[in-house]
């Protein structure tokens, strides 16, 4: 049981949202913070550089959990525009899930 830290992008706070509350009901991850803020991304797609401004997900996890809230993301989402990264954390796991 390691934590991660989930990065998801999202297309508004409303989509974020719906996202982390489904993610905390289902236990999947103990904290979700929403950047509000929207970052401006540029990326490829279609052999195009386009542009976006996206609101992005931090949620905080273990490992194990990862496999069910890619599961749940892939309900909000569509297989094409999913884009979610991990990255293991250097917490601990007993400050992780206190809740």
């Amino acid at each position: 049981m390691n934590p991660i830290l989930v990065f998801i992008d999202c297309q508004d706070k409303v989509e974020a949202e719906d996202i982390g509350r489904a993610l905390l009901k289902k236990r999947l991850v103990a904290c979700v913070n929403i950047l509000t803020n929207p970052v401006y991304s540029l990326y490829f797609w279609h052999r195009h550089i386009e542009d976006a401004n996206e609101i992005i997900i931090l949620a905080k996890t273990f490992d194990e959990k990862w496999n069910e809230i890619e599961k749940q993301y892939q309900k909000f989402i569509p297989m094409i525009l999913q884009e979610f990264l991990l990255f293991p954390s250097p917490m601990s796991p007993k400050n992780i899930l206190r809740g």
